[in-house]
């Protein structure tokens, strides 16, 4: 396993994503999750 600070896990999301799609829980307006696919700025669940 790798350790990545929270500064830096963009810049891993973006590098993942450019091989694979890339899915990750995102919050919804109705404070539900659901998964979704990454882009940049999309804030993903806590």
């Amino acid at each position: 396993m790798l350790k990545c600070s929270l500064d830096k896990i963009q810049s891993l999301f973006a590098k993942i994503s450019e091989n694979a799609k890339l899915y990750l829980p995102v919050d919804n307006a109705d404070g539900t999750a659901s998964y979704g696919e990454w882009s940049e700025g999309v804030e993903w669940s806590k």
